[in-house]
């Protein structure tokens, strides 16, 4: 127990290494509390709806409006590969187009994107976060 750090800090001396463990742990188990604190803050932060650049979500939604007309596309070039009428291909799209119509698939798409989004950004301050306070120089000068 202990591994690389109490044998680097502590060498062969077993009882300073056993109370350099114990304060090492102390003090890791108070930066996990602030950190968990502090994710509290972000969790909070993140219950304002959109609290990212409208630049970004306009663009993921856009992006997967591309992919859901891709498809539809798509789908409309197989109903033609099967000997369709013109008309049948015309229907297709038309009933694609009116479930758009509707709103519902908009917002679908808008919620999907900034899910999308946020959760990413989340992650990533969360990891930061995390860095910061239990690999960053602060922890190590209060063992200190």
């Amino acid at each position: 127990e202990g591994g690389v750090v109490g044998n680097e800090v502590c060498g062969r001396k077993h009882r300073l290494k056993g109370k350099f463990l114990d304060i090492l742990r102390a003090r890791v188990r108070i930066q996990l509390a602030s950190v968990l604190e502090d994710v509290e803050d972000l969790v909070e932060g993140e219950k304002a709806m959109f609290t990212m650049s409208d630049e970004a979500i306009v663009e993921a939604v856009n992006a997967v409006r591309w992919q859901k007309f891709c498809r539809i596309v798509d789908k409309t070039v197989l109903v033609g590969a099967n000997g369709d009428t013109q008309r049948e291909k015309t229907e297709v799209l038309v009933e694609w187009y009116k479930n758009r119509e509707s709103g519902a698939e908009e917002m679908s798409e808008i919620l999907e994107c900034y899910w999308k989004l946020a959760s990413a950004r989340f992650c990533d301050n969360v990891c930061m976060l995390v860095k910061r306070r239990i690999g960053g120089t602060r922890l190590v000068a209060k063992i200190q």
